[in-house]
């Protein structure tokens, strides 16, 4: 239903913009906007295809490495072979099971040491630290006196 309302959305969106465009205010990217706004329709309703999909292929992959691992252990169900990738659970490094969680490590561009990250200090920020030192024993030494 939210593909549909979406859609709709998008389209009466680009209907609104065509009517800007052709309006004595109209400019050029209302025009763009007005052409803009279908594609995202589209897009809308691509993408929810698209995830029926992925998630129709995911179903028959479960049910065939359940019917491959049926007490009988026939390699076939319904008269149909069961591929052997199919069958082996280990077969599938992508699966929605053994999906990526993480951000592999290398994928993302190193950040320049800094002299902060490398472990060194320079003397304004001892100086820095040293003040925050003083100023938290004076707050203990004052919680002391209470």
């Amino acid at each position: 239903m939210f593909v549909v309302i979406a859609a709709v959305v998008c389209l009466l969106m680009g209907w609104w913009q065509w009517d800007r465009y052709e309006s004595s205010s109209g400019t050029g990217q209302n025009l763009g906007y007005a052409l803009q706004w279908p594609l995202f329709a589209v897009a809308c309703v691509w993408g929810y295809r698209r995830f029926i999909q992925l998630e129709a292929e995911y179903a028959e992959e479960d049910a065939a490495i359940a019917r491959a691992g049926a007490p009988d252990d026939s390699a076939t169900s319904n008269g149909h072979a069961v591929d052997a990738a199919v069958a082996s659970p280990a077969a599938h490094p992508a699966r929605r099971d053994d999906a990526l969680r993480e951000i592999p490590v290398g994928f993302l561009p190193q950040r320049a040491a800094t002299p902060a990250t490398a472990g060194e200090t320079d003397g304004t920020t001892e100086d820095y630290n040293r003040m925050l030192a003083e100023l938290a024993a004076g707050d203990a030494h004052q919680e002391q006196q209470r």
